[in-house]
């Protein structure tokens, strides 16, 4: 019997199986995470809203948001969906945002790495980037080092200016 590959890392037939192998596994993705729901749903009452592919809890308490990639077409979405899922939970479910967490799961880096890094630096929540693979029929995750912005806002010391009528002043300030 001749079965065609799986499409998805040749171990899962879609997105939906990858996600399911992952909520039974939540230890690959980090130790004690709690599985809370799949396919999480979150009303928007301004517009569209969507679905967490796992919502979890980690031993903290922080709710951790499990987003699935499987494509570089899916970068603009995917910081499309975090945005809206980040802003809900703020919002609707009344969750401090420094209690969310987000966690992005993808086969493919290369159109996603750089956006990401930047909404990670910008939104004020916990992201971790996991790179999936196939090693030995096995799936492995591995985490992305989020890729530094240097022309972010950067904390630095004040910065003061005091004008001196003459320069005995000066020196007696120095």
């Amino acid at each position: 019997m001749n079965t065609a590959p799986k499409p998805v890392l040749g171990l899962f037939a879609d997105e939906n199986e990858f996600r399911d192998h992952l909520t039974s596994h939540l230890n690959l993705i980090e130790p004690e995470l709690t599985h809370l729901k799949s396919e999480y749903p979150l009303e928007n009452p301004n517009g569209t809203g969507g679905q967490i592919d796992i919502l979890a809890k980690d031993s903290f308490g922080h709710t951790v948001c499990i987003e699935i990639k499987r494509s570089n077409s899916s970068a603009r979405s995917t910081l499309n969906q975090l945005s809206k899922y980040i802003t809900l939970l703020v919002e609707q479910d009344r969750l401090p945002k420094e209690m969310i967490r987000c966690f992005v799961i993808s086969t493919h880096w290369e159109e996603l790495l750089l956006p990401l890094s930047y909404f990670a630096s910008s939104i004020g929540v916990e992201v971790t980037a996991l790179h999936a693979n196939a090693i030995n029929g096995s799936l492995a995750l591995h985490a992305k080092t989020l890729t530094s912005l240097s022309f972010l806002p950067q904390l630095s010391p004040d910065l003061d200016f005091i004008w001196f009528e003459h320069e005995d002043a000066q020196s007696r300030y120095i």
